[in-house]
C-alpha cells in the first residue's frame, strides 16, 4: 500500500476539486445553510481556481495519494495575520474525501506540512478553523496546535457568517512567548 504526498500539479485540479466538494459538504452539512453549501461546491468554479491556483500562485499546493488515489490535499502559504506576517506559514484548505476519515491519513499528511513549513523557513504555523467545526480542532489539537484566542468572523454571504479560532502549533507558541518576554526583561534591565 503506497502512501505519498506530492506538490500538485494542474493535472489534479479535476481530483482536487472533487475532494474539496465532497469533505466540505460532508463536515458542514449540519452546522451551515445548504444554499451556502451548493454556492462553496460549485464543481467547475473550484477547478478553475485550483488549477489557476497551481499554476500561478506562489502558494504551495499538496495533493496526498493513497494507493493511487487522491485521497486529501493542503496548502501552505504565508501567514497574512499582522502579528505573525513575515514569521509563520498558514495551512488552509486541508480537506480529505471523507471515506479516509479517521484511519490515520491526516496525522501521516502532517508529517509532509511540516517538511513544507520547514521549507519556508517559517518560525510558526498557524491555521484558522471554523469554530463549530469540532473534528478539526480535535484533530490540529492531536497535531499540537492550541487555540490562541484570537478569532475572526467570515461573512460568508449577505445571510450567512461564522466565526473561525486561530490556532498555533504549541511549542511555536510557547517560543514567540518566551521571546517576547526575553526581549521584554531585556529592555526593562535597560
Amino acid at each position: 500500500m503506497s502512501f505519498k504526498v506530492r506538490k500538485a500539479l494542474a493535472s489534479d485540479a479535476v481530483e482536487m476539486a472533487y475532494t474539496k466538494m465532497n469533505a466540505f459538504k460532508e463536515s458542514y452539512k449540519e452546522v451551515f445553510p445548504s444554499e451556502y453549501i451548493e454556492k462553496s461546491t460549485y464543481f467547475e468554479e473550484m477547478y478553475y481556481s485550483y488549477q489557476k491556483a497551481i499554476i500561478k500562485s506562489k502558494d504551495m499546493l499538496f495533493v496526498v495519494i493513497y494507493n493511487n488515489i487522491m485521497v486529501g490535499m493542503f496548502t501552505v502559504k504565508e501567514c497574512e495575520d499582522p502579528d505573525y506576517k513575515g514569521i509563520a506559514s498558514e495551512l488552509c484548505d486541508m480537506y480529505f474525501l471523507p471515506a479516509y476519515w479517521n484511519k490515520g491519513y491526516g496525522k501521516r499528511t502532517f508529517r509532509y506540512v511540516r517538511k513544507a513549513v520547514k521549507s519556508t523557513k517559517h518560525e510558526y504555523t498557524v491555521v484558522w478553523v471554523p469554530k463549530m467545526n469540532t473534528r478539526a480542532k480535535y484533530f490540529f489539537e492531536v497535531c499540537g496546535f492550541v487555540a490562541d484566542g484570537k478569532e475572526r468572523e467570515v461573512k460568508a454571504s449577505d445571510t450567512f457568517s461564522y466565526d473561525e479560532i486561530r490556532m498555533v502549533r504549541k511549542e511555536e507558541l510557547k517560543n514567540k512567548t518566551d521571546k517576547k518576554n526575553s526581549v521584554e526583561n531585556s529592555k526593562s534591565e535597560n
